[in-house]
């Protein structure tokens, strides 16, 4: 199960979990409610299936963002909505 938390985000950094990652990269890419793409990246798969984000320098707005998610054992691409204090 993938869960980002903290959603509402406060301060632009969040942590993601899922039972699927193992160990490797996650690829991320950020984008506004309109579609507009504000940043990409990868993150390490660190202790307890977790990666962490830090988005201060790109979620500027307060509001909805969509955040996709891919990884080696993921059918497709994964998406959540996240909320921006």
């Amino acid at each position: 199960t993938l869960k980002a938390f903290p959603n509402p985000v406060k301060d632009g950094r969040l942590s993601i979990v899922d039972s699927r990652f193992q160990e490797g990269m996650v690829k991320y890419v950020l984008y506004s409610i309109n579609g507009a793409k504000l940043t990409e990246g990868q993150a390490e798969i660190g202790a307890g299936k977790t990666i962490s984000l830090d988005f201060s320098g790109s979620a500027k707005q307060a509001g909805m963002y969509i955040l996709i998610l891919d990884y080696n054992n993921y059918l497709a691409p994964q998406r959540l909505q996240l909320i921006f204090e």
